[in-house]
């Protein structure tokens, strides 16, 4: 549960190091609303979790959805390397960061939703499976 949390902790610093909105950079704007969103929809279906099976869903259709951003995060920290100074990013981006960060607060709560199903095998690779994609971001093994 920490590893997720650390990757997901680093998911929002390259976000936050790639992170603009409109004009120039769209693409980079729509990346960032893809990721908000996978973490909504995380948050959501982590609300009334009553099984393990039910975890392993929530965490594997996340895991998917971020097995289609990352890329997409890889390449606009490639196209856009000016954007690295996250202290020095565009006004345009200060809403589309707020909504991130909102998104990421909710992922706290629903991986404590999740910790009852910790010790599930199941569980446990759809983790791994999360943990797989999002280490793709940092270049980071696990």
């Amino acid at each position: 549960m920490k590893k997720l949390m650390l990757v997901l902790t680093v998911a929002l610093f390259l976000l936050g190091l790639t992170a603009c909105g409109g004009g120039k950079y769209g693409d980079v704007k729509d990346v960032m609303t893809k990721f908000a969103d996978a973490q909504n929809n995380f948050a959501a279906s982590c609300e009334n979790i009553s099984s393990a099976d039910e975890a392993v869903a929530a965490l594997n259709n996340f895991a998917t959805a971020m097995e289609g951003i990352v890329p997409k995060m890889a390449a606009m920290a490639e196209k856009y390397p000016e954007l690295k100074d996250k202290d020095n990013q565009p006004e345009e981006l200060k809403p589309l960061m707020g909504q991130i960060e909102e998104s990421s607060k909710k992922m706290s709560t629903a991986m404590q939703k999740l910790a009852p199903y910790q010790q599930d095998p199941k569980v446990q690779a759809a983790q791994m499976k999360l943990f797989g994609a999002m280490a793709k971001m940092g270049g980071e093994n696990q």
